[in-house]
């Protein structure tokens, strides 16, 4: 039901704009959240279903809402892909840009040694979101899908 709900507004969104003259689109597919330090530490079973969670919405993100959107006049869709983008950084054996892409920099309910070492090196900030270095990892997917380098 939220999945749909996600998509339906999305949609609706994506049409509003439409009719008030925007053409060009950059939208971003879900992330494979499984690969979250927040939904490891949880364990293989939520893992499965996050990422079950994740390629569902992807799936019918393009056929539900961009494929339809596709035949608005004039309009122009550029897909982010952060699902691949955070799949293929983790699963880099030798990460040319992350030392650490499974352990947040972050460590909540501590007092010292809070934030790790080298936060341009890591991939989580906290057990949820990218740090600097990881933001720029999709900005450089977001310039890549709309056709810059």
């Amino acid at each position: 039901m939220i999945l749909n709900q996600a998509l339906v507004t999305l949609g609706m969104n994506m049409q509003r704009l439409w009719f008030a003259g925007a053409r060009q689109f950059l939208v971003a597919n879900a992330p494979n959240i499984a690969l979250t330090p927040a939904v490891a530490a949880q364990g293989p079973g939520a893992q499965f279903l996050s990422q079950v969670l994740a390629t569902t919405y992807n799936a019918f993100l393009e056929r539900d809402v961009l494929g339809p959107a596709e035949a608005f006049p004039g309009i122009s869709i550029s897909r982010m892909d952060v699902f691949g983008a955070l799949s293929e950084v983790v699963g880099l054996p030798q990460s040319p840009f992350f030392s650490n892409v499974v352990t947040p920099c972050l460590t909540f309910f501590v007092i010292a040694d809070a934030v790790c070492e080298d936060p341009d090196r890591t991939l989580f900030w906290d057990a949820i979101h990218p740090t600097r270095a990881g933001h720029a990892v999709l900005a450089a997917e977001a310039a890549a899908a709309l056709g810059g380098t």
